[in-house]
């Protein structure tokens, strides 16, 4: 159940990052581009992977013990959980650039 919860915000932070950085280019009379897909996937897999250390780890998280703990996953770990969850949130920021590029063509 937390898998689902983490993805379902995973993709809801996405979507609201992607479209900010979209509005964002169309203010400044750009068109949306493929980089907005990439700042809005990984930034909000950022926040999201940084969330949950916080969440299941707690205050823990601050000390070098937790970091160097080999019962933890460590540093490599959590930037496969970050390079994984940004390519999970690829797919919604390709639909929201996708939907601003064909609002501007109309």
């Amino acid at each position: 159940m937390t898998s689902i919860i983490y993805f379902a915000l995973a993709v809801a932070i996405t979507a609201i990052l992607t479209a900010i950085t979209c509005r964002r280019q169309l203010a400044r009379k750009k068109p949306p581009s493929y980089g907005a897909l990439l700042v809005g996937a990984f930034s909000a897999s950022a926040i999201v992977v940084i969330f949950s250390l916080f969440y299941f780890a707690g205050a823990s998280v601050d000390s070098l013990d937790f970091w160097t703990n080999p019962t933890t996953a460590g540093v490599r770990g959590y930037l496969h959980e970050w390079a994984l969850t940004g390519l999970v949130c690829v797919v919604p920021a390709a639909f929201v650039v996708t939907k601003f590029q064909r609002k501007i063509k109309q």
